[in-house]
C-alpha cells in the first residue's frame, strides 16, 4: 500500500506506553519492514513500566525494552541508544502530564522525520495507552506521513475497527515472539505468552477467510498521504 508510495529510505516511529506494548502490537510488522525493505525504525516509549518501583527494576525494563528492539530489529545491543528513546515518565500517571508528553513526541517527530507512525488504538481499558494516542494525534498535527494504529491487549474489541493488514511470516513472527519473551520480568502473564499472539493473528486470518496457520497483525490508518514529488 503506501510503502511502495516512499521514494527514499523508509523511517518508522513507533511509540508504546510501556515496555512491550509495540512489540505485542506491531512486532510482526516492523520485522518484516526491517527484514524486506530495511526500514530505518526507532523505539519511543514512555514510561518505564513500573509507578512506584526502586531503581533496579525501573533499570530492569529499560534494559529489556532494548534487547527486545535490538532482538525485532537485528540491532546490537551498543545500537540501541540511537534508534531507542524513553520518556522518563511515571507509569499510570501519563494522565498528569499530557503536555509533557506532547512535547516529547513532537521533539521526536522532529528529530527522526518519519514517514510512518505507529502508535495506540483510542479505545482502550489501559489510560496510559489512550493518553499516548491521543498525545500522538496532538504532537503530529501538523505531520503530513502515515499514522497506523495498533492493537494492544486492553484493546475494547468493538471499538478497533482495523482497515490494514500485514501478514506475518512464520519467520518473521518467531523474531516478534523471540523480541515479546526478552521482557523476562513480566513472564507469567497471560498476553506475553505464545499462544495469545497466535490466537490473536490467527484469528484476524480466519476472519478474513485466510487459510489456516495464515498470520495476520491488524492496524487502523489513522490517516495516509501520498504526496506529489
Amino acid at each position: 500500500m503506501f510503502i511502495a508510495s516512499y521514494p527514499n529510505e523508509l523511517k518508522v516511529l513507533a511509540l508504546g506506553a510501556h515496555p512491550d506494548d509495540i512489540e505485542i502490537g506491531a512486532g510482526g510488522f516492523l520485522a518484516k519492514l526491517r527484514r524486506e525493505v530495511r526500514a530505518e525504525i526507532y523505539f519511543g516509549i514512555m514510561t518505564y513500566g513500573q509507578p512506584y518501583s526502586p531503581d533496579p527494576l525501573i533499570n530492569t525494563r529499560a534494559d529489556e525494552a532494548k534487547k527486545a528492539a535490538c532482538t525485532l530489529l537485528e540491532l546490537e545491543l551498543s545500537e540501541s541508544k540511537d534508534y531507542i528513546r524513553f520518556a522518563y515518565l511515571r507509569d499510570c500517571e501519563l494522565h498528569k502530564n499530557v503536555h509533557k508528553l506532547i512535547e516529547v513526541i513532537e521533539q521526536w517527530i522532529k528529530e527522526i522525520k518519519p514517514d510512518l507512525i505507529l502508535t495506540h488504538a483510542s479505545g482502550d481499558l489501559h489510560d496510559d495507552h489512550r493518553q499516548v494516542f491521543y498525545a500522538t494525534l496532538s504532537a503530529a498535527r501538523d505531520f503530513h506521513g502515515d499514522i497506523l494504529l495498533y492493537q494492544a491487549p486492553s484493546t475494547v474489541p468493538n471499538e478497533f475497527a482495523p482497515n490494514f493488514y500485514v501478514e506475518i511470516s512464520e519467520e518473521g513472527f518467531q523474531k516478534k515472539i523471540e523480541a515479546i519473551n526478552m521482557h523476562s520480568s513480566q513472564h507469567g502473564k497471560r498476553f506475553m505468552e505464545q499462544g495469545y499472539s497466535d490466537s490473536i493473528s490467527e484469528a484476524w486470518a480466519a476472519f478474513h477467510r485466510l487459510p489456516p496457520q495464515t498470520k495476520l497483525e491488524a492496524f487502523k490508518i489513522y490517516q495516509s498521504f501520498l504526496m506529489a514529488d
